[in-house]
């Protein structure tokens, strides 16, 4: 039986200049957007880069870091379209989501088919903290050392299927920072990748052809050493990755687009 818990093979795809302006069809058609009035998510605690997912109820999920320094982050959501937010029911103290002890240096939020909630939250470049909820943010399933190559900076996810099904699959790429050891590039940072089939616990992607610049602390489950700061990824309807991400240099932006291979 063929199932989607494979390795995936990433292929560096495009490169594009920076600054390149998104084209309108002439002649298209600009519809007006009527916009409600603001909502303050929440009058006491603060945050940052919030993120911010829709389930098919239509309640809405809203995430962001406190700060390393606090080792806080936070979820509301929105039962009645947007109108107030709450806390999510699983937390402690200060608000903080029912998970590790560490994080508050960046949030990814994502839901899957079946609403299930993931979090990852970032441990002052330590480590990830990665956690779901299958019941609204009320209980979470989680683990404090999602990643295999440390320091870890940015994260991202893409998610394919539901939560118990035999081919789900919730990917995750991140910055391992200051691995790239190839003599032909500066020292800089490697795209790495790795996937869960349960939300909380996470294994390193095996690319099966990582060319010759994978080299480094990240060699195992590296994308590319040209890598400067990861932009998001998605899931295709094929069920190819596609990820974003600029170059070392500053000056440029790439595509990456990983294929996943059967076995078996």
């Amino acid at each position: 039986m063929r199932t989607r818990r494979t390795p995936l093979v990433l292929v560096l795809i495009a490169l594009a200049a920076a600054g390149a302006a998104a084209s309108v069809p002439a002649g298209a058609a600009t519809a007006p957007l009527a916009f409600g009035h603001e909502v303050v998510i929440d009058h006491q605690r603060s945050g940052f880069e919030p993120d911010i997912v829709v389930d098919s109820k239509n309640t809405i999920y809203s995430s962001v870091p406190n700060g390393s320094s606090q080792a806080h982050s936070f979820i509301w959501n929105s039962l009645d379209h947007g109108d107030s937010f709450q806390l999510v029911p699983g937390q402690v103290g200060f608000g903080k989501p029912l998970t590790c002890p560490q994080g508050g240096g960046d949030t990814e939020l994502a839901k899957d088919a079946g609403d299930n909630i993931f979090l990852s939250d970032l441990q002052n470049l330590s480590n990830l903290s990665n956690a779901v909820s299958t019941d609204g943010g009320a209980t979470f399933t989680f683990s404090c050392t999602s990643a295999p190559n440390t320091p870890v900076d940015r994260m991202w996810y893409a998610s394919h299927g539901k939560l118990g099904d035999p081919d789900f699959a919730i990917y995750e790429e991140y910055d391992a920072v200051l691995s790239n050891t190839n003599p032909n590039n500066p020292i800089g940072n490697q795209l790495v990748e790795i996937v869960s089939h349960d939300g909380a616990n996470f294994t390193p992607v095996i690319n099966a052809n990582p060319g010759p610049d994978c080299l480094g602390g990240g060699v195992v489950n590296c994308v590319t050493n040209e890598e400067g700061l990861p932009g998001n990824q998605i899931m295709t309807k094929k069920g190819d990755l596609v990820i974003a991400h600029s170059g070392q240099n500053g000056n440029s932006v790439y595509v990456s687009i990983g294929h996943p291979t059967t076995t078996g």
